[in-house]
């Protein structure tokens, strides 16, 4: 019995196999990439940038995700995760304790320059009607050379020694009319009310900075937050997991492009009107007209012969 190797037969069964196992090798491969129709996005972690409580956030759902899913997962998640969430907690509970010591020293540093800035203007109302209530004074201009403006307006560090320099001036009798006794007890009270702004000031700028210090603490942490959570994504994928997988645990944030905006038009408003553009100018070709060049024909000159008419004599008969 002869075997065909020749046949049509053999050539379409050897050829339907190979095509099968093809199809069948590369259809996993098509179906990590995904149709045409529906293309596979790539997850993204959270962006450094992003807000603090939003890196916090992702980056605590993804430790409690990957602790549900236990193995490997779990022992990756707190190998990137947990000292970084602890740190976070404790700059968070720094951060609150630092608010909640400096928000009185605050309320009371405010408090000591309300009333240092009504003691001046109070001051201020006593010395003019002291000294008469003039429309223009040369004199008192020394004392409030642009009314209390100078000593309760401006750096707030400042102004305990800017009220210092009015005490000094009023102890300096620089007003004739003034009295010496009032001018000397205005003084110690915007001393006194100075060295309180002072220590007011003081006490509120160390709590406040202290404040600050534990609030950019937290917001640093969560930009190392975010870091480690694209370092655990890197850490997944070298272990084989499928991207999916990877941001069924660690949240995904989409980056959506802006579709940018088309050019705003404006509108009219009553009574005004919005001409035109120009139209262009639409310049005529020039055609060149021929020059035509009449022939002058001029008619032949015909001299006319000259007739001379004939000569007639009289013949003169005699009368017999």
């Amino acid at each position: 019995m002869e075997c065909n190797l020749t046949g049509p037969s053999f050539f379409t069964a050897a050829g339907d196999g190979t095509a099968s196992r093809r199809a069948a090798a590369a259809t996993p491969a098509l179906a990590r990439q995904g149709s045409p129709e529906e293309p596979n996005i790539m997850g993204q972690v959270i962006r450094k940038d992003a807000s603090a409580d939003d890196i916090i956030h992702d980056t605590r759902t993804a430790h409690e995700n990957a602790r549900a899913r236990g193995g490997l997962w779990q022992s990756l998640a707190d190998q990137a995760l947990a000292s970084v969430l602890t740190l976070h907690e404790t700059a968070t509970a720094e951060a609150t304790a630092a608010s909640a010591a400096a928000a009185p020293l605050i309320a009371a540093r405010n408090e000591a320059r309300r009333n240092a800035n009504d003691l001046v203007g109070r001051v201020a109302d006593h010395i003019w009607n002291a000294v008469g209530r003039p429309r223009n004074d040369a004199n008192l201009a020394l004392l409030f050379p642009n009314g209390i403006a100078y000593y309760v307006e401006g750096d707030l560090d400042t102004q305990p020694k800017r009220m210092l320099l009015l005490a000094k001036l009023l102890t300096s009798n620089l007003h004739p009319r003034l009295p010496s006794l009032q001018s000397t007890a205005a003084a110690s009270e915007v001393t006194a009310a100075a060295e309180a702004l002072a220590q007011a000031i003081e006490a509120a700028t160390g709590a406040a900075l202290h404040d600050e210090l534990c609030s950019q603490v937290r917001v640093a942490v969560s930009r190392s937050a975010s870091m480690e959570l694209a370092n655990l994504k890197r850490l997944y994928k070298a272990h084989g997991f499928l991207e999916a997988d990877i941001h069924a645990v660690i949240p995904s944030r989409v980056v959506r492009r802006r579709t940018p905006k088309p050019p705003s038009v404006p509108k009219p408003t009553a009574g005004s009107q919005i001409s035109a553009p120009p139209a262009p100018a639409v310049t005529a070709p020039t055609v060149a007209t021929p020059t035509v060049v009449s022939s002058a024909v001029t008619a032949p000159t015909v001299a006319a012969p000259a007739v001379t008419a004939p000569t007639v004599t009289a013949a003169t008969g005699a009368a017999g």
